[in-house]
Parts: C-alpha cells; structure tokens; sequence
C-alpha cells in the first residue's frame, strides 16, 4: 500500500522525508494492529523540519551542507573546512587556551576539584579525579539572536 502524506505534512520537502514516511508507515502499521516494537528512523542530510523538545537538531552532515550551500563550497571542501575548525578549536583547548569569536562566545578550559561520589551500581562511596573540561560561554549577540523569538 502506497504511502499517501497526511495532513500534518506541511511542504512538498517534508512529504519526501524518510521520516515523515516512515513515520506515516508505522502509523499505518499500528492502526492495522501490526506496529513492531522497535523502529529505526533515517534522517537524509538538509532535513531540517523535524524538531526535538528543545528546537530542531542539527547534525554535522546537515551543518556542511548549510555552509556548502552559504559559501558556494564543495561538500568536501566545507567538510574540510569545518573539520579544521573543530580541530583547531581543540588543539587549542587541550593546551589550555581559549578561544574568543566576537559576536559569537568564548571556549575555555574550566578545572573540576578531586571531589566525593558514589557509584551508582552498588551504592559504594568513591573518590572522583580532578578533571579538566570544555566550556562554552555564549556571548551577548548570540544570546541576543536566540531570544528574538522567545
């Protein structure tokens, strides 16, 4: 049985989304009393419709076709060109720098004191390692943009 988009399809793109197909066949199957218990979605790259609790989820395969797109770049060279950037990023990190983007925010290192834990499989109490960790501080045009809409 061919699939058919249902009302809650908005565009022709999301009407060609493996999701929302898949979506529309499991529905199909529930309602014939045959829905299976596990259910594996497939998400092609640019689909960006789909949204979490949170806003919609962005995948690094999504990301270089945006840039791609934005910059006139091969999907190659936008990968490589992303991949520098995270590499870069943290190289830096790892030596203790941090890294500023006006406009954007500010990656730093931030330290973790030895501190006293419990392990939750048999309730034992541990010593927990310093640690070191990334840390992500957004700066004022990036709150800005994000609160637009709120």
């Amino acid at each position: 049985m061919p699939l058919q988009p249902d009302a809650s399809v908005n565009s022709p793109r999301q009407a060609n989304c493996l999701v929302t197909r898949a979506t529309q066949l499991w529905s199909l199957r529930a309602k014939q009393g045959a829905a299976t218990r596990t259910f594996a979605l497939v998400i092609h790259a640019g689909c960006l419709h789909h949204s979490t609790p949170k806003g919609t989820l962005l995948n690094k395969t999504e990301l270089i076709a945006a840039i791609a797109a934005d910059t006139d770049l091969s999907k190659t060279d936008a990968s490589r060109a992303l991949d520098s950037v995270l590499e870069n990023l943290s190289q830096a990190l790892a030596r203790g720098d941090s890294v500023q983007l006006i406009g954007f925010g500010a990656f730093s290192v931030s330290s973790r004191a030895e501190r006293a834990g419990r392990n939750p499989a048999t309730g034992e109490a541990m010593t927990i390692k310093a640690s070191k960790v990334p840390k992500f501080t957004p700066g004022k045009a990036l709150k800005d943009r994000v609160n637009e809409g709120a």
